[in-house]
């Protein structure tokens, strides 16, 4: 079991309001599950804390691939996804503007898996000649997406980082995905908003309601697009019946330890508590 996880509640610097209530969560072998549900849910936050970003408040039981401290390039845990400080394992993506070609950066791990790298190009459509200062915002995102993957993965988290992609590049990289998952038993968790192409990509959808409850859907039992867009729909209706907002709530603990303001309250953007 790749994910083992019971009864798990957190809240950013163990005070209230809890962003997630009482998650549990089992991930085996060759699993893709679609992470999905309303803006400031919770999701990035989760897959935060399974990367082992955030430390865990309270659970019952928590284990990811092994171990309760996670850490990004060890153990087979890998994580794409936007970063806003460049104090944790995977070099964010504001760090992508540097004068320099792309097989020269991070270039100790490209030498290290070169046949894995020059697949990925190819599967992206990356130029290693590409100056890195040049680059549209989308391909910077492959190229992102390129060194994230450099390294084979048990565990791959991906949060929204499909978004700039482009149909051909997405499809081929959702592809690729996808036969990762089935020839070498990984699993993949992807947070995403864009679900063109997944009904037949995805074993499961789990779902993060606004009170940052979840639950798993087998993708065979329905659409996978139908039952996200059910699901979120009876969300907001709920939110307006209860006279609850989206921000109402949640900006009094928009601060990170350190009293700097956060970019969103979730996603735990600037807040400093990693585990390293």
């Amino acid at each position: 079991m790749y994910v083992n996880i019971k009864n798990l509640n957190y809240s950013y610097n163990n005070k209230p309001p809890n962003i997630l209530n009482n998650i549990s969560l089992n991930v085996g072998k060759s699993e893709r599950l679609i992470l999905a549900g309303p803006n400031g849910a919770g999701k990035s936050t989760l897959l935060r804390l399974l990367a082992g970003k955030h430390m865990v408040s309270t659970a019952e039981d928590y284990n990811v691939l092994g171990t309760r401290y996670t850490q990004v390039g060890f153990n087979g845990l890998a994580l794409c996804a936007d970063t806003w400080t460049k104090t944790i394992n995977f070099v964010g993506y504001t760090a992508y503007v540097i004068d320099m070609p792309v097989r020269d950066f991070m270039k100790k791990d490209q030498q290290e898996n070169i046949e894995r790298r020059d697949m990925l190009c190819n599967i992206l459509k990356i130029n290693l000649d590409w100056n890195m200062m040049r680059l549209s915002d989308g391909q910077r995102r492959r190229v992102q997406i390129m060194l994230g993957l450099l390294k084979p993965f048990k565990l791959l988290l991906l949060d929204e980082i499909t978004s700039e992609l482009d149909i051909i590049v997405r499809t081929n990289l959702l592809n690729y995905l996808k036969e990762e998952s089935i020839k070498n038993g990984a699993s993949i968790i992807y947070a995403t908003h864009i679900l063109d192409g997944l009904q037949s990509w995805a074993s499961g959808v789990l779902y993060l309601n606004y009170k940052g409850e979840m639950k798993r859907i087998d993708s065979s039992e329905l659409n996978v697009k139908n039952i996200i867009v059910s699901n979120m729909s009876q969300d907001y209706i709920d939110m307006e019946n209860e006279n609850i907002s989206e921000v109402e709530g949640r900006k009094d603990h928009n601060t990170d330890v350190y009293g700097k303001t956060q970019g969103g309250f979730s996603s735990g953007r600037a807040t400093n508590m990693f585990v390293n």
